[in-house]
């Protein structure tokens, strides 16, 4: 089926992908908390259904908007959280989701929204409050504003048609550590602002979950986080193997480009594939130190890939995007294997990004083609 490829295919391992859903899955279980995985990666109905299995048993979902909440609620989702700070000017979606019986959540960190969207519900809603625990994108910081957070949750308590869940944070600011030490310390330090929180609002839940922290962390026990909202776990990529949040072999997506050019001269060889396909995001390789835009890999008739240097993985990586160019250089060995029209893969940067801009997947062994929210 490789030959029917004529341009940038996405292709997507579901042993893969549902083994990482396992191992996640599995361990927020054992911590005795709610896994509620942001459905932002993989953005598909059909992906969502692997959640849903007997082991795993997903019942509460996040998401990144209120787009993305209509989608999966179509596709049978109920609980949904929009993990992201409300549009006021998208009411009109949220009050037709609620009016669906969807329990939908919002997050807000500001009186004047929680006021204005008090006014503007039809339905009461469940809110969540943003808490900035050194990612500094949104949310207050409550440990330099106490009285900011008491303001807004005294706010909160007097509308109507706000229900006060708990706090929530996203540390962010792992994806940009320079190790797994440095990620593993963020995260800790951001667990523990969000932890202290518990002394003055002792019935509040508490939500975190960024993959970093929850595939860095030896153990999410006993560190009384409620709920967990990691996502590009499904599939990871080159961003988290730099962090030791996964290993090479955990990558499940894979962007099948044609050669179009070779120049073993200088050791590179130029993919259609670019930008539009790969996103800009890059990601510097761990043992080479090199910023790469994607690491190439040999595909097997079944769509599968494997390393051509298993002894050196990193050899062979993309070095340059435009449009729709890759430069990909490598070893004197590979790069003279290629030849124009041929097909090789590339494991992304970020795999969230990529399987945004290629808008759907093609599946290894059995090439069945999943769609994706568009």
């Amino acid at each position: 089926m490789l030959s029917l490829i004529e341009k940038p295919t996405l292709l997507l391992n579901p042993a893969i992908a549902q083994a990482n859903i396992a191992a996640m899955a599995k361990k927020i279980q054992a911590a005795g908390a709610v896994f509620r995985p942001h459905f932002k990666t993989h953005q598909s109905a059909a992906v969502g259904q692997w959640f849903k299995a007997n082991e795993i048993g997903v019942k509460a979902i996040t998401v990144s908007s209120l787009e993305m909440a209509s989608y999966f609620a179509q596709s049978g989702w109920k609980d949904i959280l929009v993990a992201f700070p409300v549009n006021l000017r998208q009411i009109n979606v949220i009050n037709s989701l609620l009016a669906q019986k969807v329990q939908l959540q919002v997050l807000v960190e500001s009186p004047k929204t929680a006021l204005q969207l008090n006014q503007a519900l039809q339905h009461p809603i469940t809110v969540w409050i943003k808490i900035d625990t050194g990612y500094h994108r949104t949310g207050i910081e409550a440990d330099k504003s106490p009285e900011e957070l008491a303001q807004l949750l005294n706010i909160i308590s007097a509308c109507k048609n706000l229900n006060f869940s708990g706090f929530l944070t996203h540390a962010g600011h792992t994806y940009t550590a320079q190790n797994a030490q440095h990620a593993t310390t963020l995260a800790q330090q951001s667990l523990q602002k969000l932890l202290a929180l518990k002394k003055n609002y002792p019935n509040a839940l508490l939500s975190a979950g960024d993959t970093p922290t929850c595939s860095l962390l030896d153990s999410l026990q006993h560190n009384g986080i409620d709920q967990w909202r990691p996502g590009n776990f499904v599939f990871y990529d080159l961003q988290q193997y730099r962090l030791s949040a996964c290993n090479l072999s955990q990558i499940a997506l894979c962007l099948a480009c044609p050669v179009v050019a070779v120049h073993a001269h200088r050791n590179e060889a130029v993919l259609y594939a670019g930008a539009v396909h790969l996103s800009k995001d890059a990601a510097v390789l761990p043992q080479t130190q090199q910023l790469s835009y994607g690491l190439a890999v040999a595909l097997n008739d079944d769509g599968t890939w494997f390393f051509p240097d298993e002894v050196n993985p990193e050899a062979n990586y993309i070095r340059a995007l435009s449009q729709e160019h890759a430069v990909l250089v490598g070893s004197s060995q590979f790069i003279k294997s290629l030849q124009a029209g041929q097909l090789i893969g590339i494991l992304p940067a970020h795999a969230c990004l990529t399987a945004q801009a290629m808008g759907q997947y093609i599946l290894t062994q059995s090439f069945e083609t999943l769609a994706m929210m568009r």
